[in-house]
């Protein structure tokens, strides 16, 4: 294990998880093997979590292979609650939140024009308007 951060009140490491395959099934042909990362979270000073425990464990799977484990892992939690607010648009602000009936393929069109509408209104906001009003 590598330390990858550390603040005031915890130490965490890291490390890739070798010979853990358990995507040897369902995977499409092609997309390669998963990348495993274990994250290992202990408390500074010995002092125990909430729950009692003096470690918490942790893993990221990503298809990303060329980064440093450090990196990949700063970049997962970077993006970390970014994907809520693309959620709360959908479902409040495009219709998505509701389907129009109870038919799998008419409710799947449904959602993906709410997703290419949210997609179309974000290239015009980055292209159209200034830096200052074009943030979500």
């Amino acid at each position: 294990m590598k330390p990858y951060r550390e603040d005031s009140e915890a130490v965490r490491e890291c490390a890739d998880v070798l010979n853990y395959w358990p995507e040897d099934e369902g995977r499409p042909e092609g997309a390669g093997p998963l990348r495993y990362l274990a994250i290992r979270v202990r408390k500074r000073q010995g002092q125990l979590f909430a729950d009692g425990s003096e470690v918490k464990h942790f893993a990221v799977t990503s298809s990303q292979w060329d980064w440093a484990a450090a990196r990949l892992l700063d970049w997962q939690r970077d993006k970390a609650g970014t994907i809520e607010g693309l959620h709360h648009v959908l479902k409040n602000e495009l219709g998505a939140g509701v389907m129009p009936c109870g038919r799998l393929g008419a409710n799947a069109a449904w959602f993906r024009l709410a997703v290419m509408t949210h997609n179309v209104l974000t290239a015009l906001k980055r292209l159209a308007l200034p830096v200052a009003y074009s943030v979500i």
